[in-house]
């Protein structure tokens, strides 16, 4: 199938073909094109720049301007640019609806938000892949389509198909456990608590599912002569504690009481309770009314009375995670795609169709590209890669928007918002952008920074960007997202893994959960290896 070429139009004589849009943070937009002057002509290298109304100028090295009138305005061309429609803006609304007015305009309008380099034709798009340093991210719409990548295509059918007949993430995770296929359940499960934090769900998906569904009620009798050996906090934080600032007066600390510490050898971890299992009932006494988790300090004041009457307490806890936004990352793709009910080849016809299409120009492509499958709303925290490379990230079902920082302005987002980590690590601390919730003052300035990019990330899309940057994935709040990521080196990229492993680090120890990933001083002797 040959590579889909940009589209074509003609003004004032002279033919164009759109090849990309680079968006600048001031504002000014320039369409990258080539162009004949004749019909029979060389094709030329040059640029649009638009000057008002509906005129453009069109600019290239040793020839002088050319205005061209009646192109249309911004909307229009990029309209025609882009072949089919921008996301509307209620559909925007409706997958980010408590980010930032101005930021859904521009997602709707651009689908792009800040420094970002769209490509419209595919030629021109490889070249962008394997030449540019990235300094900012690369968005190609429609790129499954273009790039003539079929067997992902089956596979987007194959899980478009799976995410709607199971509805819901853990029921799918639960199906694709329970086919027969090489997949045992590698990857990770990661949940959202109600103060904020990721955190990890068992070892792999297999006991991440057992821990987000839990093995029922917990029932607990405690002595009252004997320490409980338990420390609670509140199942959902007041605002004023997630923000760090004590509660005035009377104010609550939040609702509902959750498993903070459990000490050790005490009666409560020889009866199996564990940190964050959830307080459900005192005795026969249920801790909430119609599904709302009474106040905590109420609770902590009935359990109180309880044991100073000097009568056995018994407690039950929900067993379950008090977990929910799960985002399942990392899962070898072929192998969980393939459970999932989509047949694809082992590089999940992705790996093998970009050496094709790169050539030489590709000098290390990750032998496993992973899945990463996520419900409403979850999301990954703000991070760089432990190897830094460059990311490619393919949109399979749902919406997803990537913040990518500037390499320049990534040490000091590292510092202000994040941590080193891998693709899909939880940092104590680091800023996550939720899009189903109302975000806190850190996470609304981490998408206002002017050195952070933002791209729109639908089915059959693919973003690239350097995973040496600080970034970060929301998955929309309207339905499940999944994505396809896998990693190349690039001549342009070559640079700056030597700058990572020069610079060192530790590599992980046997019981590091990342213990399995390549740092930045493996994977530069596996390119120099192939002489890169």
């Amino acid at each position: 199938m040959p590579l889909a070429a940009g589209p074509t139009l003609s003004c004032d004589g002279i033919t164009l073909q759109l090849l990309g849009l680079q968006l600048h943070a001031d504002g000014p937009e320039v369409y990258e094109v080539s162009f004949r002057a004749t019909p029979t002509g060389p094709w030329q290298p040059g640029q649009l720049h638009f000057v008002g109304e509906d005129s453009w100028d069109l600019t290239s090295a040793g020839h002088a301007s050319r205005r061209l009138p009646a192109l249309g305005d911004p909307d229009a061309l990029f309209a025609r640019a882009l072949g089919e429609p921008a996301p509307a803006a209620a559909r925007v609304a409706a997958t980010l609806p408590h980010w930032p007015a101005a930021i859904q305009e521009r997602l709707a309008r651009r689908r792009a938000a800040g420094p970002c380099t769209l490509a419209f034709d595919a030629a021109w798009f490889l070249a962008q892949l394997t030449g540019s340093a990235l300094d900012h991210p690369l968005l190609f719409p429609d790129a499954t389509r273009k790039l003539g990548l079929m067997r992902l295509a089956l596979a987007t059918e194959g899980l478009t198909s799976a995410c709607t007949e199971h509805r819901g993430l853990l029921p799918l995770l639960r199906h694709g456990l329970g086919c027969s296929s090489p997949w045992q359940g590698e990857g990770r499960l990661i949940g959202a608590s109600n103060w904020g934090d990721l955190v990890q769900a068992g070892s792999d998906i297999a006991e991440g599912l057992r821990a987000a569904e839990g093995s029922g009620p917990l029932r607990v009798p405690f002595d009252p002569d004997e320490p409980m050996g338990l420390g609670f906090a509140p199942q959902v934080p007041s605002a004023d504690v997630l923000a760090g600032r004590p509660p005035q007066g009377e104010a609550s600390v939040g609702t509902g009481a959750e498993v903070g510490e459990v000490d050790p050898d005490s009666a409560a971890e020889a009866a199996g309770v564990r940190p964050g299992m959830v307080v459900t009932q005192l005795g026969s006494r249920s801790l909430s009314e119609g599904g709302v988790p009474l106040r905590f300090e109420d609770i902590l004041e009935a359990l109180d009375l309880e044991r100073d009457a000097g009568a056995w307490v018994e407690l039950v806890f929900a067993t379950a995670a008090p977990l929910d936004r799960w985002y399942a990352v990392e899962l070898p793709a072929a192998s969980a795609l393939a459970a999932l009910g989509a047949t694809v080849p082992d590089d999940a016809g992705v790996g093998a169709s970009f050496g094709a299409l790169c050539g030489e120009a590709l000098q290390w492509r990750e032998p496993i590209p992973r899945l990463f499958v996520g419900a409403p709303g979850s999301v990954t925290c703000a991070h760089i890669d432990i190897c830094p490379q460059v990311q490619l990230a393919h949109g399979l079902v749902g919406t997803k928007v990537l913040g990518v920082a500037s390499h320049t302005a990534t040490p000091r987002l590292v510092a202000e918002h994040g941590g080193a980590g891998d693709a899909g690590a939880i940092d104590d601390g680091a800023t996550h952008v939720p899009t189903d919730r109302p975000l806190s003052a850190r996470q609304a300035d981490l998408l206002d920074d002017p050195d952070l990019s933002l791209v729109w990330l639908g089915p059959g899309d693919l973003a690239v960007l350097h995973s040496g940057a600080l970034h970060f994935a929301s998955n929309g709040a309207e339905g499940l997202a999944a994505s396809l990521y896998h990693g190349v080196i690039t001549p342009a990229a070559l640079p700056r893994l030597r700058e990572a492993a020069a610079a060192g680090g530790a590599a992980a120890g046997s019981d590091d959960p990342y213990a399995h990933h390549l740092v930045a001083a493996d994977l530069l002797r596996l390119v120099e290896a192939r002489g890169g």
